[in-house]
């Protein structure tokens, strides 16, 4: 009885087994011989490079099987199958490209504070370079997309101040001719009276254009595009009369900074 007494504790200790906190030692130290092991001995990459010619002959094999599958439903018209399923998903891939340009630029009318819904088919373009930078009066704008832009599109500073005309169109940018580039001659109406104006471009986003000394016109005087929706084009900054007082010549200015500039929309015809 005794005996058994005095083993007991030694019964029970032997009874309970291996720690916890000794099995996770335990599996740690495995864990990190097995990594020492494979970096050492260069495990992982000489078992890929056995494997991969079997990767490759099972992906040849699903490919011939889903092939002759294919042939079996579809006889010989599963190549035209297997070119509609291509152009299926190149589809897709555009009318996704698609959305993301319609949800792009949403977020800049939203950024801009224009309206959320304009013109269906507007796209907004980003300003890469504009005068000085660039020749004479012209601006050359980032497009992602310039399938849908065509030479004469009208340009637009935000919602209402018309800029100019797309004059070249490249993969992914626009050069835009600026109105008030020289000799370009642009139809307007002088806002306050009502009255039609030709406006001549002479360059430094400037225009001018001679009338009568008894023409009616102010420093001021905004002049916009004719037809019901009306787009600003210039003002009226300064007047100056000819050597024998018969006529006066008026000078305007864009409105826009074009140093300041960011973005631009284009107005497509699609």
């Amino acid at each position: 009885m005794y005996l058994l007494h005095t083993k007991m504790p030694y019964l029970q200790k032997r009874n309970r087994g291996v720690s916890p906190f000794k099995k996770t030692g335990i599996a740690v130290l495995i864990g990190i011989f097995l990594i020492v092991m494979a970096s050492v001995f260069n495990i992982v990459p000489w078992a890929y490079q056995i494997a991969r010619p079997a990767i490759w002959g099972a992906s040849k094999v699903g490919d011939g099987v889903s092939y002759v599958f294919g042939l079996l439903r579809f006889g010989d018209e599963y190549d035209t199958v297997v070119l509609l399923k291509s152009y299926e998903q190149s589809f897709e891939r555009a009318q996704l490209q698609n959305e993301l340009l319609q949800s792009e630029n949403a977020m800049l009318r939203r950024e801009l504070g224009l309206r959320a819904s304009g013109t269906e088919g507007d796209i907004f373009a980003a300003v890469l370079s504009h005068p000085p930078i660039t020749p004479f009066d012209t601006l050359i704008v980032d497009v992602h997309d310039t399938r849908d832009i065509a030479v004469g599109d009208r340009v637009f500073a935000g919602e209402n101040i018309f800029i100019g005309t797309v004059h070249t169109i490249s993969d992914s940018s626009v050069l835009v001719e600026l109105l008030s580039n020289a000799e370009r001659k642009t139809e307007g109406i002088l806002i306050r009276t009502e009255t039609a104006v030709v406006l001549e471009g002479i360059g430094g986003s400037a225009f001018e254009f001679i009338a009568p000394e008894s023409f009616d016109v102010e420093l001021g005087d905004l002049v916009v595009t004719p037809g019901s929706d009306r787009f600003a084009i210039a003002r009226v900054v300064h007047k100056q009369q000819d050597d024998n007082g018969s006529f006066v010549t008026i000078l305007l200015e864009q409105i826009i900074n074009f140093r300041t500039l960011q973005w631009v929309r284009i107005e497509t015809r699609g």
